[in-house]
């Protein structure tokens, strides 16, 4: 991975969670020192709406954490794509986009990409499908070698396309199926490609976070 100790960026989807808060958190840690505090076991943030809302300056709570951080700005829309690189770039850290898509709601995906690519100023594309990607989808993807996310509306294909490969984790998993992900996640690892394995969940669940980091080491 470009810049890299870690072969997979284990983190989990965002990290202001009231449900970690006593559970997680200390009871009297202020909601601005919780992304230090979580760096220091994780090596991925996920950047959502709720933490660029909650934030009164991001770019100084990532300033004081772990020095090999790296963030990923999850997108719901591409409206909000500008915000996400504009925040990119005031970040002295690596990262990537983490953008979802409705692969139904567009029907010429090249002239889409087409438009997207100068809005990224040369960060990093993951596309997060909300349902199954159409060929017409997958063969503009490849064409312009992004890749697409690895979730439970999409498959494990678009892993081995671009600098950036997420696989998107929803839910309860057994460590089984943790093993299947990492494995996955490095197989495709590469020198200048970057893999991620994202938790998600209301809240994720911050023992098969730590799962996840334990297996991946033994692998």
């Amino acid at each position: 991975m470009t810049g890299q100790t870690h072969r997979i960026l284990i983190g989990s989807c965002g990290w202001q969670h009231e449900g970690w808060q006593d559970s997680y958190y200390p009871a009297d840690l202020p909601s601005e020192w919780r992304l230090g505090y979580y760096s220091n076991e994780f090596p991925l943030a996920v950047v959502t709406e709720r933490e660029r809302a909650q934030a009164e300056d991001l770019p100084g709570e990532m300033a004081d954490c772990r020095e090999d951080l790296w963030v990923l700005v999850s997108v719901t829309n591409d409206a909000g794509l500008e915000s996400a690189v504009d925040l990119l770039q005031q970040l002295p850290r690596q990262g990537g986009v983490l953008l979802q898509v409705d692969p139904a709601a567009c029907r010429d995906p090249d002239a889409w990409l087409a438009q997207i690519a100068p809005r990224l100023n040369g960060q990093p594309l993951c596309v997060d499908p909300v349902r199954l990607l159409n060929e017409a989808w997958r063969d503009a993807l490849r064409a312009r070698s992004i890749g697409w996310s690895w979730n439970s509306h999409s498959d494990a294909d678009g892993l081995a396309l671009g600098p950036l490969a997420v696989i998107r984790v929803d839910g309860d998993c057994s460590a089984r199926q943790l093993r299947d992900y990492l494995e996955a996640g490095l197989a495709v690892s590469r020198p200048t490609r970057d893999v991620a394995l994202v938790i998600d969940g209301q809240p994720p669940d911050v023992e098969t976070l730590r799962q996840a980091k334990q297996i991946e080491e033994l692998l």
